[in-house]
């Protein structure tokens, strides 16, 4: 089972790539949507500490972990809470830079040019990017298993025989 994840893993890299190599923009734009799907659910998150009864209501008295603290350069009485907050703040800001470089114009100077970052997320924006990177993760999925087929058929097919004779 691991060496077929470890194969799709290595197909979708190399999709990606040449996907890239195509399209930047729209890698750049499936990128940022994901980063948008990420965002949501660190703010999930953050209202389920808040909440008062909320399954991980405990993590805003829990101490952040000492990689954490040293990565994000927190004091050292920073909390769980503290840590989701500065993750979901990368996560905007990754999705944000990524729909930049996704509507940037191809002859722009982008040394020049700012990235926005938006603290309040567009909720259409977001539900339709949900379905957009379903579709495609759908797509790419359905693409990864032609290409399989055509390398080899046998890779899709356990024999159930061996599998049997190597559990006894």
């Amino acid at each position: 089972m691991r060496v077929f994840i470890l194969m799709q893993q290595v197909a979708f890299t190399m999709m990606f790539f040449i996907a890239y190599l195509i399209s930047p923009r729209f890698c750049h734009k499936f990128v940022g949507y994901l980063e948008e799907g990420a965002f949501k659910n660190y703010t999930m998150i953050l209202q389920d500490i808040d909440r008062k009864g909320g399954i991980l209501n405990h993590w805003r008295d829990r101490p952040a972990g000492k990689d954490a603290i040293d990565y994000y350069r927190f004091e050292h009485t920073a909390t769980m809470r503290d840590l989701i907050l500065a993750i979901r703040a990368d996560e905007t800001c990754h999705q944000e830079s990524n729909h930049f470089f996704a509507e940037v114009d191809k002859g722009a100077d982008i040394e020049q040019e700012k990235v926005r970052i938006y603290h309040d997320q567009n909720e259409a924006r977001l539900k339709n990017s949900v379905w957009f990177v379903w579709i495609l993760l759908i797509l790419l999925y359905f693409i990864v298993i032609l290409f399989l087929i055509l390398i080899n058929k046998k890779i899709l097919f356990i024999d159930l025989r061996q599998i049997y004779i190597s559990c006894q």
